[in-house]
């Protein structure tokens, strides 16, 4: 059971968002290779998937990064074990090849420029290093009107944050393009989220 303080931003809110949360985390979390030592997730919000991650592999050394200080002070206090940083997808504070796993989970399709912060992802992760994405897919023809409905009753917050429409067709192009190979993908929430993982070239 979830208290109000326990939901900043209505990700634990009903038993919809809540399920849907679980689901994407879940597939995101079976592609996290055992070898990883150091993993970056991008946009972590409240730390949801960072509290699940040490939940099963506490050895890990987990880093957050977020553009809203509240989601990063609610996720400092429920996530002792991670360290969080203040920074945006685009600029990443740190130095390259630092990690062997990156997540950046339904975080795409609320940026201008994809192309910034997948760069970014590309230099601080380790050469055959894995990025974990989730994104929606937008091929489903229930997405567009499901999305609606959420965005009109209880989604209401999330009504424009929408400013990409990716789709299987769109996002691998994207990722080859700025040096990623091995993409591999499967879907969650009744093939409403497409969720990718994809290796960094082993040498340039």
């Amino acid at each position: 059971m979830h208290s109000h303080s326990d939901r900043l931003n209505e990700a634990r809110g009903n038993p919809i968002s809540s399920y849907h949360l679980d689901v994407r985390l879940n597939a995101a979390l079976e592609w996290v290779p055992n070898r990883t030592q150091r993993l970056l997730d991008i946009g972590c919000g409240e730390g949801y998937f960072l509290q699940k991650l040490l939940s099963q592999r506490k050895s890990i050394q987990a880093f957050g990064v977020d553009i809203s200080q509240t989601n990063l002070n609610f996720a400092k206090k429920h996530i002792p074990d991670a360290k969080f940083l203040l920074a945006p997808a685009e600029k990443l504070p740190f130095k390259t090849a630092f990690f062997d796993c990156i997540t950046c989970l339904e975080v795409l399709d609320h940026l201008p420029k994809p192309e910034k912060p997948i760069r970014e992802i590309y230099r601080v992760l380790k050469p055959d290093g894995t990025f974990i994405l989730s994104i929606p897919s937008y091929d489903n023809p229930l997405w567009p009107p499901i999305w609606k409905l959420w965005t009109w009753t209880l989604g209401r917050k999330w009504r424009h944050a929408h400013i990409q429409g990716f789709n299987q067709t769109s996002i691998q192009p994207l990722l080859r393009k700025m040096g990623f190979t091995d993409i591999k993908k499967q879907t969650a929430f009744f093939g409403l989220i497409i969720v990718i993982s994809c290796q960094r070239k082993k040498t340039e």
